[in-house]
């Protein structure tokens, strides 16, 4: 069984949408679980009275993305959790096609499925990330002609459409809810790979994302929390060796994104989340020494971009 999860905030407005492409499927055997984050918009009274089968985690405060997956996962019961995002619609074959690519590719742990603005172009096809500590969707806003729709290994799904098999959040603890929102799945990504754990990219399963729903896009929230916790991801998973020897690349490329915010009258919030990052850094540097037992510094390397990126 797949447990869909489904964090949300304020999306009533994305709701029937969301719910009803879930319920359209042909692959039947799932549930669904919705868990709000004290939303104000009457999302969870909705859910109520329209979709009395959908479960609902209630919870009287906003724990963000990371802390509403985690709660999810304590109840969810399927073998396999699909986490999706509230803005978005799944074509009626989504769950069948990720079924089908667990059973034909059976050595995976994580697929990610493509991801597309309702334009047509390219949401993800897949989360990167480089030596220079950048981190990005893959295709992002490029045009669908093709070049991702193969069968290929990437570092890791995004958040607002993945598949992981349950066992996983188990063997790595969950997201990291100090992350709150933004790169939370970047760092699981990463801490997966360490553990020796990869990702398939299924373009066979088409997701449609407007993207920005909750926090919006380029707002001073999505600016602060996805500047704080890339530098986290960073710290948290580049092995010590990798870390000394790409710092200068990777000082260098925060210093250019601190400018570009500056530019666009947003250095102060960026200023803020950098100082908010480093001011934790003794505690991820003491954490993230624990997570590499099963992955080399080779292995991983092959695994990122050995490019600088901004």
């Amino acid at each position: 069984m797949i447990s869909v999860l489904i964090p949300n905030f304020n999306g009533l407005k994305y709701l029937y949408s969301c719910l009803e492409s879930v319920y359209s499927q042909t692959y039947t055997d799932f549930e669904i679980i919705v868990i709000d984050n004290a939303s104000h918009d009457e999302s969870v009274e909705y859910i109520q009275h329209n979709y009395p089968m959908v479960r609902i985690i209630a919870n009287n405060q906003n724990k963000g993305f990371s802390g509403a997956i985690n709660d999810g996962i304590q109840i969810a019961q399927g073998e396999y959790i699909f986490l999706l995002n509230n803005d978005t619609i799944i074509r009626p074959d989504c769950l069948s096609n990720l079924i089908s690519a667990t059973r034909n590719y059976p050595n995976y742990h994580m697929y990610a499925a493509k991801m597309i603005y309702p334009d047509g172009r390219i949401n993800s096809a897949g989360i990167c990330f480089s030596i220079s500590g950048a981190a990005w969707d893959r295709g992002s806003s490029k045009s669908d002609g093709g070049e991702y729709s193969s069968f290929i290994e990437v570092l890791g799904p995004s958040g607002g459409a993945g598949l992981y098999r349950k066992e996983l959040f188990s063997v790595l603890g969950g997201f990291d809810p100090d992350f709150f929102m933004y790169m939370e799945d970047v760092d699981f990504a990463l801490r997966a790979r360490l553990s020796g754990y990869s990702c398939l990219y299924v373009p066979n399963v088409e997701v449609i994302h407007y993207h920005g729903g909750t926090a919006g896009v380029g707002t001073p929230l999505a600016v602060y929390y996805g500047n704080r916790n890339l530098i986290w991801c960073t710290l948290k998973n580049m092995p010590v060796s990798l870390l000394f020897l790409f710092f200068p690349i990777i000082f260098f490329r925060s210093l250019l994104v601190f400018i570009y915010y500056i530019g666009k009258g947003m250095g102060n919030i960026a200023f803020q989340a950098r100082v908010d990052a480093l001011k934790e850094v003794p505690r991820i540097l003491t954490c993230h020494r624990k997570k590499q037992k099963n992955c080399s510094c080779n292995e991983l390397i092959r695994k990122i971009y050995p490019f600088f990126r901004i």
